[in-house]
Parts: structure tokens; C-alpha cells; sequence
């Protein structure tokens, strides 16, 4: 009987179609409602990953990670580098740090492995991605404007999103 049950979970599964494209991809594992930028941006860009590693041993949980290590680089770079071009160096690194949070979750879906610890996973992931960009940013621009108190309003900040992670 649970063989039987097994089998019929894995052909139930959105990946189990065999040799489709991002297209397919993409349709197969999209959110619906779902952002305007997420739906024409990011998403079309996360079904091209998703598509390559689908037939692979990469899990979601690896490519949360490394919207997790990609989304501190992004924080980084906003510290490190000055000027206009810095500031959108880190954006493009921030937002294929995005493109990846997208991707953990529809090669997920496409795997038919969506699970509670996975979505906490990326959840923990994003909130300490947010906590990076906003220290960051609180640095960067008190840095550059040393006569305004940036890093204390971006103490208040981070306690402002502490506090609103708490009450979720």
C-alpha cells in the first residue's frame, strides 16, 4: 500500500514531466496572485535556473543559501564600494540574490518538495538578508554624510524589523 501511495506522489509531482523548458517551468511552478516585478521580472529569470539544475542534485534549500551568501555580498559591496556605481553594483547583486530566493522556491514546487522546514528556511534566510542590506545601507550613508545620525536611524531600523519578525 505504501508503495503504491509513494508511486503515485512521485507522478503527481509538477517535475515529473520529462525534458520541458523554462516555460513550462516557469508555468508549472508560478504563484498566482503574485508581484508584478516577481511575475515579468524575476520569476521568467528563476525558471531559466530552476530549468538547469532541475535534473540535478541541487536542492531548494542549496539555492536558499545562496540567495542567503549572495544577498550579504550584495551588503557588502554597498559598504565597500563608493559612489553611484557602488550603489548599483550592489542593487544587481541584491536582485540576483532575489531572482535566487524566487528559484529555491520553484524548483521546489517543480520537485513536489515543498515543505514547512524549507519555507522557514527561506523565511530565516530573507530576514537576515533584510537585517544586512539595512545595516549597510544605515553604514553607507552615514559614511557619506557623517553629519547626519544615519547609523542611529539604522539601529532604529533594524529594531523596528526585529520587532515586526517577532510578532510574525
Amino acid at each position: 500500500q505504501l508503495e503504491i501511495q509513494a508511486k503515485a506522489s512521485r507522478e503527481r509531482r509538477v517535475g515529473s514531466v520529462p525534458s520541458v523548458g523554462a516555460r513550462e517551468v516557469y508555468q508549472r511552478t508560478k504563484k498566482v496572485p503574485d508581484l508584478f516585478w516577481n511575475r515579468f521580472v524575476c520569476r521568467p529569470v528563476a525558471a531559466l535556473l530552476v530549468n538547469a539544475v532541475k535534473d540535478t542534485r541541487v536542492t531548494p534549500n542549496q539555492i536558499t543559501l545562496a540567495s542567503f551568501v549572495v544577498g550579504v555580498a550584495s551588503a557588502a559591496l554597498l559598504i565597500a564600494l563608493p559612489g553611484r556605481t557602488g550603489l548599483i553594483a550592489a542593487v544587481v547583486v541584491y536582485q540576483a540574490s532575489y531572482v535566487l530566493d524566487c528559484a529555491d522556491g520553484m524548483l521546489a514546487r517543480w520537485r513536489g518538495v515543498a515543505s514547512p522546514a524549507g519555507h522557514l528556511l527561506d523565511f530565516l534566510m530573507d530576514e537576515l538578508k533584510a537585517f544586512a542590506i539595512l545595516g549597510a545601507a544605515a553604514v553607507r550613508l552615514q559614511h557619506e554624510h557623517p553629519e547626519q545620525p544615519f547609523l542611529l536611524l539604522g539601529i532604529a531600523g533594524l529594531v523596528s524589523l526585529a520587532s515586526g519578525i517577532a510578532l510574525t
